[in-house]
This record gives C-alpha cells, structure tokens and sequence, in this order.
C-alpha cells in the first residue's frame, strides 16, 4: 500500500527570511506569528534557527536574539 502525499506549500527563501526577520525584529512570539500569517509555528521556528544559524546568530543569555540587535543597529545607521 502506498502512502498519499499532500501536496505541501514551499515558500521561496525571499519569503522565509523576510517573515523571520519580522518575527525577531517585533518580539512577536514565532507561535503567534505564525497564526497571523496562517501557518504552522514549526516550520517558521525551523525557518529562524536556519536564519540564525546561516547569518551567525545566537541567542544571548536573556532570550533575546542577536538578529534583533543586528536590526537595530542597522535601523539606527540608516537613520544617521
């Protein structure tokens, strides 16, 4: 008996950092931003650590991430 695959939905990678660096730039917890753009929070968690992982971000000791220092500190040289 064969298993009947779903179709599953691919975002392009455009797409993917985009909604992670909305995520870690508002604070939004990935569960609640992943019910407001109407998908499943795991693929966006797995999104962000790829994110992370491949701009060499890490979460500090106070859960805060990196990458919304990193947004920050652009914002604010954009600004100058």
């Amino acid at each position: 008996m064969f298993a009947i695959s779903t179709p599953r939905s691919r975002y392009p990678q455009e797409c993917k950092d985009q909604l992670v660096e909305e995520v870690l730039e508002f604070y939004s917890p990935i569960a609640e931003a992943a019910r407001e753009y109407g998908i499943a929070p795991q693929p966006l968690d797995n999104w962000a650590r790829k994110y992370r992982k491949s701009h060499g971000l890490q979460d500090d000791e106070s859960g805060v991430t990196a990458v919304v220092k990193t947004v920050r500190e652009q914002a604010l040289e954009q600004e100058d």
